[in-house]
């Protein structure tokens, strides 16, 4: 009898540890599917179907993809049929994305809008492209974004846009705050990287505040040249770390009419 009920703790235990690990894996997997496909119904609640259709979607998604690497819905928190209203910031996350192509001067470019603002613009083959472009999204020109062609058109003429286009920034707080600086910088004018260490700095308190981070927040800007990455440089003058390339960072300043008298290409290494 003690052998007997023994076994059978062996088995409840076995069973509910698996269960809790399996629960954890299809989590994740509704997750990443609810962040590409986004299905509530009209009131905000996830439905049962939603949850049965990004099972399926789920199990063709590959481990490391964007949409698993930035799933954080908690919707599911406690078990995977919970029903509650989403919150405002989750619904921006799985809000559609509308792409559509560009030909500027310096090579095709991609566009990414919600109904929000600007989400992602990127040239074709640029390190990190498209990084955080849903999978679930869908080629038309939005108004937002036949306005950010026209703001294209009117930069690439050479001349200063004399309006705004909607920006929906995606990223961590640090970055967006960085993101925020870069918005700043006058048109044809340039700021370091350690010019924008030390406003966050100044900021928040702090004594100093890594160019090297602040690198790294510029370099995952997703709205390039609407957010003027390309504005950024070295203490030194060096013309370091740019996503679309050294020659398109040059490009952009010298048709900005850039003073480009002090500034150079590193051989080796980077100068923040």
């Amino acid at each position: 009898m003690i052998v007997f009920s023994g076994f059978i703790i062996f088995i409840v235990v076995f069973l509910s540890y698996n269960y809790s690990a399996l629960r954890k894996k299809v989590k994740i997997r509704v997750y990443a599917v609810i962040s590409a496909a986004g299905k509530q119904d009209s009131s905000g609640w996830l439905t049962g179907i939603s949850v049965s259709v990004s099972l399926l979607r789920a199990s063709r998604l590959k481990a490391g993809s964007p949409s698993i690497k930035y799933c954080r819905f908690p919707a599911f928190q406690n078990g995977l049929l919970s029903r509650r209203p989403l919150s405002r910031d989750e619904r921006k996350e799985i809000m559609m994305q509308y792409t559509s192509h560009y030909e500027s001067p310096l090579g095709a470019m991609l566009l990414a809008a919600d109904d929000e603002g600007m989400t992602g613009l990127w040239f074709e083959g640029q390190k990190y492209f498209a990084r955080l472009l849903a999978p679930a999204h869908k080629e038309m020109d939005t108004p937002i974004l036949r306005e950010a062609k026209r703001w294209l058109d009117v930069y690439f003429s050479g001349r200063k846009p004399d309006f705004q286009v909607p920006i929906h920034m995606n990223g961590t707080a640090f970055q967006k705050e960085v993101w925020d600086i870069l918005l700043t910088i006058p048109y044809g004018q340039t700021m370091t990287y350690g010019a924008i260490a030390g406003r966050i700095a100044e900021k928040h308190g702090l004594s100093r505040m890594s160019s090297q981070a602040v690198g790294g927040a510029v370099g995952h800007n997703e709205i390039s040249i609407l957010i003027p990455c390309h504005r950024v440089v070295g203490t030194n003058g060096s013309l370091t770390g740019y996503a679309g390339g050294i020659d398109k960072k040059i490009q952009l300043l010298k048709l900005e009419k850039a003073d480009m008298s002090h500034f150079f290409i590193p051989k080796k290494g980077t100068a923040l």
